[in-house]
C-alpha cells in the first residue's frame, strides 16, 4: 500500500514537471491597420508615431490620459492602439490584456521614454509560462530602444 502512494505521488510529480517543462508561448501581433491619436493635438508631420500590437492598449501620455475608467472594457471598449506625439522624453502608462492566457491585465509603464521626430516605434511583448517580456522598437531604425526584445528561440530547450 505504501509503495502505490509513493508511486502515485512520483507520478503526480512527474505530470506537473512534464507540463511545466512545454511552455506556451503567446507573441503580440502587429496589427493590418491603426488608428492613431494625436497627443495635445499634434499631427504626424514632424511628430512621432507609436503603435502596440494586439492586447496592448495606451492608456496615457505624460500625464494626459487617453481613456477614462468607464471606457474600460477590454471586450467591448475603447482601445488606443497608436498614438502620435511630439519629439522628446515621455512617460507612457499601458495595459496588457491577453485572453489565452486566462485573465492576465498588466499594468507596464514606460518611464523616460525618449521618441525622435519621424520615427515610428512598436510596442512589443512575448509571454512564456507565467513570465512577460516586453520592449519597444523604433522601426525606422530597426533597434529597440527600450527593454530586451525575446523570441520563442529564446525559451526553446536547448539540448
Amino acid at each position: 500500500m505504501k509503495k502505490n502512494i509513493y508511486r502515485i505521488i512520483i507520478l503526480f510529480i512527474m505530470i506537473i514537471i512534464i507540463s511545466g517543462c512545454g511552455a506556451r508561448f503567446h507573441e503580440g501581433n502587429v496589427k493590418t491597420s491603426y488608428n492613431p491619436q494625436s497627443v495635445n493635438g499634434v499631427s504626424i508631420e514632424h511628430n512621432a508615431l507609436i503603435k502596440v500590437t494586439d492586447g496592448f492598449t495606451i492608456w496615457q501620455v505624460d500625464k494626459v490620459r487617453l481613456i477614462d475608467n468607464f471606457q474600460v472594457n477590454f471586450l467591448f471598449g475603447k482601445r488606443v492602439d497608436s498614438i502620435i506625439i511630439k519629439e522628446g522624453q515621455h512617460t507612457i502608462y499601458t495595459k496588457l490584456y491577453a485572453a489565452d492566457k486566462g485573465y492576465l491585465n498588466i499594468n507596464i509603464y514606460f518611464k523616460n521614454f525618449t521618441v525622435k521626430s519621424n520615427h515610428t516605434y512598436l510596442i512589443d511583448y512575448i509571454i512564456t509560462g507565467n513570465q512577460v517580456f516586453y520592449w519597444i522598437k523604433d522601426l525606422t531604425e530597426n533597434k529597440v530602444v527600450y527593454g530586451t526584445e525575446k523570441t520563442k528561440k529564446d525559451f526553446e530547450k536547448k539540448v
